[in-house]
């Protein structure tokens, strides 16, 4: 994975990797208790999200096949675009931003120790943008799409102009579509037990559904 661009890498001993699912959970048990909001975000910022990270990282990043270029909206926190790209390792990540969100983009790549040349940010200034971003990640898209060429599309993050936009170019061509699951936390946008879904391909589903199977 050394020629991919995302150079984070979980500060863990061997043996705290082994253990890392039951610490995991041993965290959570613990976050759930805290009625607090502050030493909730306080808790979930410093002792379970990192932990995610790591899950993600072992989980899928080192286990699951490179493609050329993910893309991925973004919304105004770091942590769901944290996780999809340490889902859905890729040589290249396309952010999709708002002008507010343009600084989460880099945010997540200072994080994630991304080589600047290995991402790009596609920007939008007012809304309703929904042709513009059509027009805009179509066209990058189509410059890029050739037989050997693969992508991902997750649609976790983002509003959901920019989830409904790229969802509608992954499914007219028929590219994979991902999102992150998890279970949100009480009095908090923040989520756990964060699992990578993949979702059907829309046009074989439209395919039996006319065949009546």
């Amino acid at each position: 994975m050394g020629d991919l661009p995302v150079h984070y890498k979980p500060d863990l001993t061997k043996s705290e990797v082994q253990n890392l699912e039951s610490t995991y959970r041993k965290k959570v048990k613990e976050l759930l208790k805290l009625t607090d909001i502050k030493e909730i975000n306080k808790f979930y910022d410093e002792e379970v999200f990192p932990l995610s990270m790591a899950r993600f990282y072992y989980e899928y990043y080192l286990n699951t096949e490179v493609v050329d270029y993910l893309y991925l909206p973004v919304g105004l926190q770091v942590n769901s675009p944290i996780l999809s790209v340490l889902a859905s390792p890729a040589k290249h990540i396309v952010f999709i931003a708002s002008t507010e969100s343009k600084k989460v983009c880099r945010e997540v790549a200072k994080i994630l120790k991304i080589k600047k040349d290995n991402y790009s940010i596609l920007s939008f200034r007012k809304e309703p943008y929904f042709d513009e971003i059509i027009e805009t990640v179509a066209s990058h898209f189509f410059l890029r799409k050739e037989s050997r060429t693969t992508f991902v599309f997750d649609i976790t993050s983002g509003k959901k102009t920019m989830s409904i936009a790229i969802a509608s170019i992954a499914i007219t061509y028929d590219m994979p579509m991902v999102y992150i699951e998890s279970t949100n936390v009480k009095k908090m946008f923040k989520g756990i037990n964060e699992v990578k879904t993949y979702l059907p391909s829309v046009k074989l589903l439209f395919e039996k559904l006319e065949k009546g199977e």
